[in-house]
């Protein structure tokens, strides 16, 4: 898929344009503040999958919106670079509505 893109390298940068063209980036308001080619920051603001588990009110966030998506952006890194590591900054359960859905630190 990388080809088909037309995404080169094994940096941080590399995954942030893999993200950018993944499919539900569409969906979701993010943005992508680059620090460096081996350090940057996603931040999702409006996740329609957060707003659907938050008014199900069973807690199930935990699970999806941090341990299975670390492990996706996780793997995502690692197809790229294993030695990327993911970090969630902001991981739900979330304190107010009004801040952003999650935050994620890629660094190499």
């Amino acid at each position: 898929m990388t080809g088909t893109l037309n995404i080169r390298g094994d940096d941080v940068v590399a995954v942030m344009k893999f993200m950018q063209a993944t499919p539900w980036a569409a969906v979701d308001k993010r943005e992508i503040d680059i620090k460096n080619n081996n350090h940057a920051v996603l931040t999702i603001h409006n996740c329609p999958t957060l707003s659907a588990l938050e008014k199900e009110g069973t807690g199930r966030e935990k699970l999806i919106c941090d341990d299975l998506t670390t492990s996706l952006f996780s793997g995502i890194a690692h197809y790229f670079n294993p030695r990327i590591k993911v970090t969630g900054l902001k991981v739900p359960p979330r304190k107010a509505y009004s801040d952003c859905s999650c935050q994620w630190e890629f660094r190499l």
